[in-house]
């Protein structure tokens, strides 16, 4: 594992919070966050936290991380490695528990009767990363064939008396532009860039919140080079055009027909068990060849060594963690921890029988890429990664995910129909 510090900051990385209450007094927290992703103890403590001065169960708190991969390595507890977890990291986390439960205390004291509006839109920033080779095996490059899902979901929450408003949206799309993996520079990406251009479209004093979706192979359009297959490398000014492309987008959807939401709010959370590809045999010799081999992967191995894992003992599943909340009956959101593919929206409408359900992605703990069954033969580097990295264990993920999930979703469906 290949850690750097920032050495430069483009623009400020964001913790916001917003409270919803019913006329049951059932409320209901959104957190959003410019990272990369929540490590599972990182987010409990979160939750836990919000959850007290909230005055709600955990299950009611919703932390959903934009993905900037120009963020802090917040998701670093999930990591195999045996290297010490950095101090200012350590540090930085406690800090950032602390500021969210201020953020959520204030929005807690500025609790005010409000209307919530939900809007549904398109915002065409990103395209299927999942290039299929004439070998039927799938390489990193755009795929205009390949499943994207367009859709822009927005919530415009206003309360009437202070004029407060906050505009919060999601759509689904990697934001990748500012530094990739080259972690020396802390940046929201697009998704800032867009919040930005929205602020100055309707205010400085407007609280605009972005909910990262099911983008685990979907990347910006901008950076497709289709005569090569490839994405090319960002440039200077790319972050913005595609913040100003995403901001337009919202502006668009703002002048759509409206959905004035009579809020019955409801949330529940659980695990699916998502099984690992046992067919996998890793023997010692396998892990000492990695760690010779060096990079993540051989960081990853070294862990595995120390523990003395044999190939029959390794993880069988993964608790992959997941739930829905609803803003009122007709109004679902189903999430997933780590990186959902874009399938998974309409995979999760046909099996809850719910045509209007969206999903999230990156909420509550990091969990890594979630592919379907459909993509485990097709490879690539969504479905290989899957393993070695996590302390879940170095086995993929194995047939079976999909009966897995739909098996979770059903479950939680009912839950959340008995809090009604």
């Amino acid at each position: 594992m290949v850690l750097s510090e920032a050495d430069a900051k483009k623009a400020p990385l964001l913790g916001q919070v917003v409270i919803l209450e019913d006329p049951r007094g059932q409320r209901l927290v959104l957190a959003s966050l410019d990272l990369i992703a929540l490590g599972g103890p990182l987010c409990a403590t979160m939750q836990l936290r919000l959850a007290c001065v909230a005055g709600v169960s955990p299950e009611a708190v919703i932390l959903n991380s934009s993905h900037t991969h120009s963020g802090p390595f917040a998701h670093y507890d999930e990591s195999a490695t045996l290297l010490p977890k950095p101090r200012n990291l350590i540090d930085y986390e406690l800090w950032l528990v602390d500021q969210m439960a201020s953020a959520a205390g204030e929005a807690l004291r500025h609790l005010a009767p409000a209307t919530v509006d939900r809007y549904l839109g398109e915002c065409h920033i990103g395209i299927n990363r999942r290039r299929p080779g004439v070998d039927g095996q799938v390489a990193m490059g755009p795929n205009p064939e390949g499943v994207y899902n367009p859709e822009l979901l927005l919530f415009d929450i206003v309360q009437p008396e202070s004029g407060a408003r906050c505009l919060a949206f999601s759509h689904a799309c990697h934001p990748v532009i500012d530094v990739g993996w080259n972690r020396t520079l802390l940046s929201p990406d697009f998704p800032g860039e867009a919040r930005e251009a929205l602020k100055e479209r309707f205010g400085s004093g407007i609280q605009v919140q972005f909910f990262q979706a099911a983008c685990g192979n979907v990347r910006p359009r901008l950076l497709s080079d289709f005569e090569k297959g490839s994405f090319r490398p960002s440039a200077d000014g790319d972050a913005r055009k595609i913040g100003q492309e995403l901001a337009q987008a919202v502006e668009a959807t703002l002048r759509s027909e409206p959905q004035r939401l009579a809020l019955e709010l409801a949330s529940v959370a659980g695990w699916a068990l998502v099984p690992k590809k046992m067919s996998v045999h890793l023997t010692r010799e396998d892990f000492e060849t990695m760690v010779e081999q060096g990079g993540a992967r051989g960081e990853a191995a070294r862990y595995w060594l120390e523990r003395g894992v044999g190939a029959q003992e390794l993880a069988a599943i993964v608790p992959w963690p997941v739930g829905i909340f609803s803003l009122a009956p007709d109004c679902r959101i189903a999430w997933f921890g780590g990186e959902p593919f874009a399938e998974w929206q309409a995979f999760l409408r046909r099996s809850l029988h719910d045509p209007g359900l969206i999903i999230w992605g990156y909420t509550g703990p990091s969990a890594g890429y979630l592919p379907c069954d459909e993509h485990l033969a097709e490879g690539g580097y969504e479905v290989s990664v899957v393993g070695p990295f996590r302390k879940t264990g170095p086995r993929p993920l194995g047939p079976g995910i999909d009966a897995a999930m739909a098996t979770a979703f059903v479950q939680l469906k009912e839950r959340l129909a008995c809090c009604g």
